[in-house]
Order: C-alpha cells, then structure tokens, then sequence
C-alpha cells in the first residue's frame, strides 16, 4: 500500500489532487489482478485513456476508469468471472 505522505508529495509534484492519484493507484492493483488471470490476457483487449496513460505515454492526462473489448464476447461469463475477481481481491488484501 502506497503512504499518505508518498501520495501527498506525489500529488504536489505532478500538480494533481491526491484522490486523482489514489485512484490511479487502486486503478493499477485492479491491472495487476488482471493481468494474474492468463484467461483474461487471451480474451480482454485493454484500451482508453488509462491504456494510454499506463502503457505508453507516462505523462498522459490522468483517467479514471478501465476500459476493455472482448475479443470472444459470447465466450465470457460475467457471474464466474465477477466470482473469480472478488475472490482474487479478497485475497490480495486480506492476507
């Protein structure tokens, strides 16, 4: 977990609100869970401003969402994969 200090002296530097930064951060744990599911690797496709900001242009304007296409749409179960998602949080943070 990121330290209050840390995301205040971060905010002042990048000339950004704090709650912009800390939802970037809860935006980068949600990317780092995704990415642990090879499943989800073969069949989502990660794109928008988040996409561009994380993946290619660091100085990028902030975004507050994640944005992704299915490649196989009519292979994805929402409720296994909602299941899945909340488990692997749980996981990541309370253990």
């Amino acid at each position: 977990m990121i330290e209050k200090l840390e995301l205040l002296t971060l905010a002042k530097a990048r000339g950004v609100p704090v709650a912009t930064l800390e939802k970037d951060y809860v935006l980068g744990w949600f990317l780092a869970a995704i990415q642990k599911h090879s499943n989800l690797l073969e069949n989502w496709i990660f794109k928008g401003g988040t996409c561009l900001k994380k993946c290619y242009l660091e100085n990028y304007r902030f975004s507050e969402d994640l944005d992704f296409s299915l490649i196989r749409p009519n292979q994805f179960e929402i409720r296994s994969f909602m299941d899945k998602l909340r488990k692997g949080f749980e996981r990541e943070l309370f253990e």
